[in-house]
């Protein structure tokens, strides 16, 4: 067990130049009441961006497969009366990958005679 591994309570240190297998998130919480027992709002966020060792299927070459996901959401809730509540949310959740062949997923055309 490496120091970097007793501080960081995360995995150990990585060869120079080996792609990352896993990497920590970045998330962010905050919320709170707008007008004191009526309406109240939430908000949340992610990042996390890794880096894994991916395979492409032809070829059989290891390439260094990125993904990113940014994700937040936005939350309302009011009470106009006693025993009433309503509620709004937004939640967005992209994920982009790159060095994605997608070959293992496609289907090529067959010819029929």
């Amino acid at each position: 067990m490496g120091l970097g591994h007793a501080v960081r309570g995360g995995p150990e240190p990585r060869r120079r130049g080996a792609p990352r297998s896993d990497a920590a998130p970045y998330e962010g919480t905050f919320g709170g009441p707008i007008i004191k027992d009526h309406i109240w709002f939430f908000t949340s966020g992610r990042y996390q961006s890794n880096a894994a060792p991916f395979t492409l299927p032809v070829s059989a070459v290891v390439v260094a497969q990125d993904t990113t996901n940014k994700r937040g959401s936005l939350k309302f809730t009011g009470s106009p009366i006693a025993g009433h509540t309503i509620q709004g949310e937004y939640f967005n959740n992209p994920q982009e990958t790159t060095n994605a062949s997608g070959l293992s997923t496609c289907s090529w055309p067959t010819r029929t005679s």
